[in-house]
C-alpha cells in the first residue's frame, strides 16, 4: 500500500509542478530534499539543489531558462518500495534563445516519511546545453 502511496505522491508532485504552485511543490518535500539536475553551465539550473529553498532556486533559475515544458510523457510510474523510477519525453524551448530540445529522461525520486527526499533528473544534457547556446 506504501508503494501506491509513492507513485500518487510522485504524481502529485508532477501535477503540482505543471500548474505552476510551487508552494505546494515544496509542501510534498522533505526539509532535506535534495534535487540533482545534471548538467554544465550553459543550463541554468543545473546542479545540486538542497532543502526546500534550494528548490525554489532551481524552480526560479528553470522557469527563467526553459520550464515549464511546451510537452511532456510519462511512460510509467515504476515503484518499488521507496523508489519511483520515470521514464519519459520531454519537449522544451530556452526562452533566450528560442530553441527547442525534445529528449528522453528518467526521474529517480526516493520517498522517505510520506515526503519527497530526492530527485534525480536523467537527461540528454548536452542536447539542452547546445539548446541554450546562441
Amino acid at each position: 500500500m506504501a508503494e501506491r502511496g509513492n507513485g500518487e505522491l510522485v504524481q502529485s508532485f508532477y501535477d503540482k509542478f505543471q500548474a505552476g504552485d510551487i508552494d505546494a511543490v515544496v509542501a510534498l518535500l522533505s526539509p532535506e530534499f535534495e534535487l540533482v539536475y545534471s548538467g554544465p553551465s550553459e543550463i541554468p539550473c543545473a546542479g545540486t539543489w538542497k532543502g526546500h529553498a534550494g528548490f525554489r532556486r532551481w524552480a526560479e533559475a528553470g522557469l527563467q531558462g526553459h520550464l515549464p515544458p511546451e510537452s511532456v510523457d510519462f511512460e510509467e510510474f515504476v515503484v518499488q518500495g521507496d523508489k519511483v523510477v520515470v521514464p519519459g519525453h520531454v519537449h522544451v524551448r530556452v526562452k533566450t534563445t528560442g530553441k527547442a530540445c525534445e529528449t528522453d529522461f528518467i526521474h529517480f525520486f526516493t520517498v522517505r516519511d510520506g515526503k519527497l527526499a530526492s530527485w534525480r533528473d536523467f537527461f540528454d544534457t548536452f542536447a539542452l546545453a547546445h539548446a541554450y547556446m546562441s
